[in-house]
């Protein structure tokens, strides 16, 4: 038979392990997000035909730590060879720049016209991001030359 000593522990064992699990699922935090996507000398599609044009991309719902990817169609518009850089704009709230990395598998190659590439564009959440539940941005993407 447990003592009473032994029964207070293991009620007082049980709580800490209640409150302990409650903290971590409070420190969890879910972002909403969706970003425009512009592109200056270059068209960009969801669709390999290039019919779908990508005016906006729907990252869906993130966590602190998530990785985030969509496959985008980069095609160059202009007359003339050209390189691609891209950049994030226009972040809402501001605060969530600094937690948060834009990338692509963008190597620099230069784009004869009417080429077209498949890029893969990813974002990824810093895993100390705090106080954030949605964002939006802008991605502008430049061809230059």
């Amino acid at each position: 038979m447990a003592t009473t000593r032994e029964i207070v522990l293991a009620i007082a064992l049980i709580a800490t392990v209640i409150v302990a699990a409650t903290v971590i699922i409070t420190m969890s935090l879910v972002i909403h997000t969706t970003g425009k996507i512009k592109g200056v000398g270059v068209a960009v599609y969801n669709d390999a035909a290039g019919t779908s044009p990508c005016t906006s991309i729907d990252w869906g719902v993130l966590n602190p730590g998530d990785l985030a990817g969509v496959t985008v169609y980069i095609k160059n518009v202009k007359n003339t060879n050209a390189t691609l850089s891209m950049t994030m704009n226009n972040t809402q709230p501001s605060a969530f720049a600094p937690y948060s990395t834009l990338a692509w598998n963008y190597s620099g190659q230069i784009l004869v016209p009417a080429q077209q590439i498949c890029t893969q564009i990813t974002l990824l959440i810093n895993p100390n991001i705090k106080d954030i539940d949605t964002f939006t941005f802008d991605i502008i993407i430049n061809a230059t030359g």
